[in-house]
């Protein structure tokens, strides 16, 4: 059984990469996710950067880039803000339903071993160039995990229509 979580619940961390080939990074730290006015980093993550950029004497000219890396803890399944959109797009689902939901499907749902026919055939494609994601199918959904984390749902009649073929989508019901 897994847990679920906001992607925001994440602990975070900034890294720099100099352009000297260093790379400087912070402390774990959580984020309240209140959004920057500056960029599209949350007002937290850009003030861990400015602290780095002080500590380490550091200009935004000797920087290649920066970046945010979030801790997954293994036990929890974490939901994206791009998934809470599009489950509250395609299927209906506030907040709360979405966490109770996503549980159930990463329980319960379809891997890909156990599906078969077309949809089996794309979702191998798309393994292909997308190794690390997890595919599993619930009611008439595709739901695509990535390393702990629900990045987003399709509905199946999607690829049937990429596939130009008509699915019998009652066989992948979950």
């Amino acid at each position: 059984m897994c847990k679920i979580r906001s992607a925001e619940e994440c602990k975070k961390r900034v890294f720099i990469e100099t352009k000297t080939g260093e790379v400087k990074k912070s402390e774990w730290f959580t984020d309240n996710g209140e959004k920057s006015e500056v960029t599209n980093a949350t007002r937290s993550e850009r003030d861990t950067y400015l602290k780095l950029l002080k500590e380490f004497d550091l200009t935004e000219q000797d920087i290649i880039k920066w970046s945010v890396n979030r801790l997954k803890e293994q036990e929890y399944i974490y939901i994206s803000d791009h998934a809470f959109r599009r489950l509250r797009e395609r299927n209906g689902w506030n907040k709360r339903t979405a966490f109770r939901m996503v549980k159930r499907v990463y329980d319960n749902g379809k891997r890909t071993k156990d599906i078969k026919g077309q949809i089996k055939t794309y979702i191998k494609k798309r393994e292909k160039s997308h190794p690390d994601d997890e595919y599993v199918v619930y009611g008439n959904d595709l739901y695509i995990f990535c390393k702990h984390m629900l990045v987003t749902v399709f509905p199946l009649r999607k690829f049937a229509e990429e596939a130009d073929e008509d699915l019998e989508l009652r066989c992948y019901c979950a």
